[in-house]
């Protein structure tokens, strides 16, 4: 009864002993029986480690130990706390270890934010790089827009985003470009277009779809007012996947950046007028401080040669 009513009550402290050294000197007193021994195996004077056990006694509210002359034993109450005592001890051991990993970056999650517009086959090979590096890393991906990107960053829900422009505050987020691609009017290689060169205006007569989650949406949106086509007329598609697939079908065209449409029965037409670029960066929010896993990405993406992966994801789609 005693015994119940001790752990009950000091649910707490029993918690709070993760971090006690106590623990450590009582669990080699139970294992050695003999205060010298456990002193010199623990690397402490033996005043200091009865101190602490005796500490630790009172915060459990009774003996551990019984010590008669030169026999140490377990007390009723020791025998019965001992169990517990080790797994809190084990459960202090594998947080100490865990947290050491994750301080060396072996372990710490990534949360990366990728916009909708970025393809994942221009970053695998950067990502394996650091699989490699870190093999116990986690790398959690997430998808976004532009709002939603700037969102998740400014909460701490990624550490690191790879997008095109986002219009976030600078002082609060630091912005990396990585590289700089053209817009391009994609159709099918079967498409009445195709191989040819057309004026902007001529836009009007070819069936268009919008991707409205794009961050250069406003840019491309002024490019149809430009050219007398009202954006509400054309197919809406809410993912790069699904405008691909129109695109290939032969069920329009579409104003694409040239890294997500390259190769995939695809071909791009020459449109007179039309001059959109983008950057695609790397950004993380100017606050925080970055992980080994973030900072050796970081590294990765920005002495990469976005140039020829481009070109090697354009040869790799054509051939499959």
């Amino acid at each position: 009864m005693f015994f119940e009513k001790t752990v009950e009550s000091q649910t707490i402290d029993i918690a709070q002993l993760l971090l006690n050294p106590a623990l450590r000197y009582f669990l080699a007193v139970a294992e050695t029986l003999n205060f010298t021994r456990a002193a010199q195996q623990c690397r402490v004077r033996q005043p200091s480690l009865t101190r602490a056990i005796r500490e630790l006694e009172e915060e459990l509210g009774g003996a551990l130990l019984c010590r008669e002359r030169s026999h140490t034993h377990l007390t009723e109450l020791g025998r019965s706390m001992l169990p517990l005592l080790k797994r809190c001890h084990a459960s202090a051991l594998d947080a100490k270890a865990l947290a050491e990993r994750r301080l060396r970056g072996e372990q710490a999650p990534l949360r990366l934010a990728i916009s909708h517009t970025v393809s994942m086959d221009l970053l695998a090979g950067h990502l394996m790089a650091l699989n490699r590096k870190f093999p116990a890393l986690e790398i959690g991906y997430l998808r976004g827009t532009a709002a939603e990107i700037v969102d998740r960053l400014e909460k701490g829900e990624a550490e690191l985003a790879i997008a095109g422009p986002l219009g976030a505050d600078r002082r609060r987020m630091h912005r990396l470009a990585l590289f700089d691609e053209d817009f391009v009017l994609a159709v099918s290689e079967c498409h009445p277009c195709a191989g040819q060169a057309i004026e902007l205006s001529q836009l009007r007569d070819v069936p268009l779809m919008i991707r409205p989650y794009c961050e250069n949406h406003p840019d491309i949106a002024d490019l149809f007012g430009r050219a007398g086509i009202d954006p509400g007329k054309a197919c809406h598609v809410m993912q790069d996947k699904d405008a691909i697939a129109f695109i290939s079908a032969g069920l329009g065209a579409c104003v694409i950046p040239e890294s997500v449409g390259a190769g995939r029965g695809i071909r791009t037409v020459a449109v007179s007028g039309m001059k959109l670029k983008r950057s695609v960066c790397l950004y993380a929010p100017a606050a925080t401080e970055r992980t080994p896993a973030a900072a050796a990405l970081t590294g990765l993406l920005c002495s990469a040669d976005w140039k020829g992966a481009r070109r090697r994801t354009f040869q790799h789609r054509i051939a499959s």
